[in-house]
């Protein structure tokens, strides 16, 4: 059962907190968590008067316990999180604990099967989470469960110096289900990574599905667009990409950074991303001149050359891609 806790339930949870701490000292788990200063009797104390604490306990044994509530810590804010919602509409998870005793044996999924569902009773869908680089259990926990390593941010976290944050998030609404998950997962980069190979990248191979049920895949450059988090291309207004997207607009695409060798290693080491989403046709006249203006400058300074573009616009098909879903894994060719 998980319930609230009260003021008799604290000197139970700071005895479980004392037991992780035990645990960390024997390398039995890694959370970074560091003895009297996080978490600590006071934690507990404060998430009780806050009265968003909750423990799972069997049999009168306190077996976890976490935080749950809407506040975001530093390291949230300019995230590239990638769904918005006001800070009321965003349900976190704080210092999930599970007694090192008892772990392995499900209470974590069940801690956040209850997290998860005490958010969609409240009407929220935006989950968010967060844990240690190093606590590599947690973070395979998650991501089993569907949530996305959005970013890793340096901070001092809840003074503990020298952390990098891992931000996790999932959406209730967006659930991954339809969307294979990746198997090498260890070498799965953030979102941030991502978004970054995207806007440095300047091209990529966009696939669709072609004619008599042959894939079409076809180099192509883009411009990504950090406002709206939306891809564009641009080509011609008639063709096989053309008639592909016409009849089914569900595509990926696909780019790759230039990548780097180590001294004296042939081995190409670097990041590759794919895109799933849904592309249309760009009819607006101004919205295209952007777009061309965007992916042009990717390429060149020279404004003369960009006014030539401009001037062949008429005979451009600009195309706009809504991403779906998006992984991304660093490689060593070797």
């Amino acid at each position: 059962m998980i319930r609230k806790a009260t003021e008799a339930d604290l000197e139970l949870v700071t005895a479980l907190y004392s037991k992780i701490h035990d645990a960390e000292a024997t390398g039995a788990v890694c959370t970074g968590w560091l003895r009297d200063v996080y978490p600590t009797a006071e934690t507990a104390r404060a998430a009780i008067a806050r009265e968003d604490l909750y423990i799972l306990e069997e049999e009168d044994l306190i077996l976890g316990c976490g935080i749950i509530n809407t506040l975001q810590v530093d390291g949230y804010a300019g995230a590239p999180w990638q769904f918005e919602a006001p800070g009321d509409q965003v349900c976190v998870l704080h210092t999930l604990v599970i007694d090192p005793e008892a772990q392995g044996k499900g209470y974590g999924r069940a801690f956040l099967e209850f997290y998860e569902n005490l958010a969609a009773e409240r009407g929220i869908t935006e989950l968010r989470l967060d844990t240690n680089e190093i606590n590599a259990a947690a973070r395979e926990m998650y991501r089993k469960h569907g949530y996305q390593e959005v970013d890793i941010v340096p901070t001092v976290f809840n003074g503990i110096p020298g952390v990098h944050l891992v931000l996790l998030e999932k959406n209730l609404n967006h659930p991954l289900s339809a969307f294979r998950p990746m198997r090498r997962f260890r070498q799965q980069i953030t979102r941030a990574e991502c978004l970054k190979a995207l806007t440095e990248a300047p091209r990529g191979v966009l696939s669709l599905m072609g004619e008599n049920g042959y894939p079409y895949g076809i180099p192509m450059n883009h411009w990504y667009n950090p406002a709206n988090g939306k891809l564009y291309f641009h080509g011609a207004k008639a063709g096989h990409k053309i008639d592909a997207l016409t009849a089914c607009d569900k595509v990926s695409y696909c780019v790759r950074d230039e990548g780097y060798r180590e001294e004296g290693d042939w081995a190409l080491h670097f990041r590759s991303v794919v895109v799933f989403g849904r592309i249309r046709l760009v009819t607006d006249e101004r919205q295209a001149e952007v777009i061309c203006s965007h992916i042009t400058r990717k390429f060149t300074p020279d404004e003369e050359y960009l006014r030539s573009e401009l001037r062949s616009l008429p005979r451009v098909q600009c195309l706009e891609l809504t991403p779906e879903h998006m992984t991304g894994k660093k490689v060593k060719e070797s």
